[in-house]
């Protein structure tokens, strides 16, 4: 019966992941929203969206239980990117950053795709495997 278990909480798992893959990729709202969210939070004073994207990326890559070598492997391969970009920002009278959601969401799926010839599918901090074996609801993105 555990290996049974094991076996259909790694599938819902590979399952899950590829769905917030998915919204990463193609749900440019979402995208967008997310980034906006983190760029006005009270801890990023700058509101600079290339901060609020490597945020994202921390978030969605599971940068709090990634080892030293790995958290560095991260910013190492989305620097270039997002170190290039112009300065851009938020607030909260103006929701559209100067350069466009179309840009950053560019830039943040960019980041993504080079990410994940390294560290794999993002998403693992929303989700552990114990819970989806134990079928308990979980916050996909």
């Amino acid at each position: 019966m555990e290996a049974v278990g094991d076996e259909i909480a790694t599938h819902r798992f590979q399952i899950i992941t590829k769905a917030v893959l998915y919204r990463q990729m193609h749900c440019d709202d979402s995208v967008a929203e997310q980034i906006g969210r983190s760029a006005v939070a009270d801890w990023n004073s700058a509101k600079n969206i290339s901060l609020a994207i490597y945020d994202r990326l921390l978030v969605l890559f599971d940068a709090a239980n990634l080892n030293a070598v790995r958290t560095d492997l991260l910013f190492d391969t989305v620097a270039p990117f997002l170190d290039s970009a112009p300065v851009d920002s938020i607030n909260e009278e103006q929701d559209e950053p100067q350069l466009g959601w179309p840009y950053w969401i560019a830039i943040h799926r960019e980041c993504i795709s080079r990410l994940r010839l390294t560290l794999g599918d993002p998403g693992r901090v929303y989700i552990h495997r114990r819970e989806v074996r134990r079928g308990i609801p979980f916050r996909v993105a």
